[in-house]
């Protein structure tokens, strides 16, 4: 009886932290941030691949980025795929991408590396046909890709992000050891990069507006 009730104690407490967790990050999307005029807007929508998800981080994969750059006037897209299964992730982006194809709606890509481990084989090259360019959000540390295309290297950047000074609240790194136990991958993109951690989202997100901003300059001299 003694161990059931453990149990179930600690189940809850599993289910509290997983709540208030992905809550608390939802909440913190709607700080106050000062916007940055005449920003020069991309032709073409932003599209962002949600990464791998668990229980303890499902909800705002990109936390503060997409509502940031939305309110600088982008169109922005995010595409919820399935939560860690690799097949199941491919076989959604596949639809994904044929939907996109039918409709004749070229986009700007947004990924981590995780997702771009997961979908690598079934992102087209950059062209001016779908994907227009791929710009992959990844922590300082992380280890380039050297198979990238040539051809596609100017349409293709790697967005480093800094480390925080100070690491998050016990409470947020806490629940995101947890998030990366349960989705068990080689090299999770860190809470910092994805503009998680309260200390660096607003710089990450100024970086984010950065690149922006160079495609939105390419996209004026597309045809």
């Amino acid at each position: 009886m003694d161990l059931l009730l453990g149990t179930f104690t600690l189940l809850i407490m599993a289910l509290a932290l997983a709540f208030f967790s992905n809550q608390w990050r939802r909440q913190h999307q709607r700080q106050d941030f000062p916007l940055h005029p005449n920003c020069l807007l991309t032709r073409w929508p932003l599209v962002f691949v949600t990464g791998p998800r668990s229980l303890f981080y499902f909800r705002a994969y990109w936390n503060l980025y997409t509502p940031y750059l939305a309110e600088h006037g982008y169109e922005v897209f995010i595409v919820h795929l399935p939560w860690n299964k690799m097949e199941a992730r491919q076989q959604q982006w596949r639809l994904f991408l044929k939907e996109q194809e039918a409709q004749k709606k070229p986009f700007h890509l947004f990924i981590d590396h995780e997702s771009h481990h997961d979908l690598a084989a079934f992102i087209p090259a950059p062209s001016a046909d779908l994907v227009l360019s791929i710009t992959e959000v990844t922590d300082e540390d992380e280890v380039e890709d050297p198979a990238i295309p040539e051809t596609a290297i100017r349409a293709y950047e790697i967005l480093k992000c800094p480390p925080p000074t100070k690491t998050a609240s016990f409470f947020l790194d806490f629940s995101y050891r947890l998030h990366k136990w349960m989705i068990r991958r080689t090299h999770p993109t860190s809470l910092s990069a994805l503009g998680g951690e309260p200390t660096t989202a607003l710089n990450n997100s100024r970086l984010l507006l950065e690149r922006c901003r160079r495609l939105a300059e390419e996209d004026v001299q597309r045809p």
